[in-house]
């Protein structure tokens, strides 16, 4: 499960940013995840450009079927696993893609790797309420599946207290380690843009 955002808060217009971690490869259990993006102005309608990649042996990557484009008004929506694809496999890695056009000949991108891994066994058996079992996700790392989980028992448009906590905890883990090659600057930016998220569609 991913998240794009692209808001806008008052006056000020935050470039792009994911919810999918930037510094390490993010785990899902399931093989048809939802996607979920924030979109920009929930006045605004925009044109949203949706690709899915695979990676092979070799490390490259291929794009799974065709582009999705579509029409989407701004605010916050989930979008089911495309039925014409086959479901992705337990140990392989992905990349997923979500633009979204900001004028005629721009296109805002974010990207993220993710890997889909076996359920641990004590995570197999659900608990009665979805919010248990995100929490437990949460623990373990899985973050896709943790809001996805939470967001499940929301209306469309909003973000619930749980889900708010979740992206708070996922930017607290981002340790950053220069090595990696990552720019603490863009990182810090985008996890700023991101409380914030948490705390205005909340």
């Amino acid at each position: 499960m991913n998240l794009c955002i692209s808001p806008s808060f008052g006056d000020t217009l935050y470039t792009s940013s994911n919810i999918a971690s930037q510094v390490y490869v993010g785990q899902t259990v399931s093989v048809t995840p939802s996607f979920v993006c924030i979109v920009g102005n929930q006045n605004t309608d925009y044109e949203v450009d949706f690709r899915l990649f695979e990676f092979n042996e070799q490390g490259k990557i291929k794009q799974r079927r065709e582009t999705l484009r579509f029409q989407q008004k701004g605010g916050i929506h989930n979008f089911s696993f495309p039925s014409n694809q086959t479901p992705l496999e337990v140990g392989k890695k992905y990349l997923w893609q979500v633009a979204i056009r900001q004028s005629p000949d721009v296109w805002m991108i974010q990207r993220a790797e993710f890997r889909v891994v076996e359920i641990p066994i004590h995570l197999s058996q659900p608990p009665i309420q979805k919010t248990e079992q995100a929490e437990r996700y949460a623990e373990n790392g899985l973050w896709y599946d943790a809001l996805m989980t939470s967001l499940s028992s929301t209306h469309q448009g909003e973000l619930n207290p749980q889900v708010s906590n979740f992206i708070k905890s996922l930017v607290e883990s981002e340790h950053l380690d220069p090595s990696e090659g990552v720019d603490a600057k863009i990182i810090t930016r985008r996890n700023n843009t991101l409380i914030k998220l948490a705390e205005y569609y909340k």
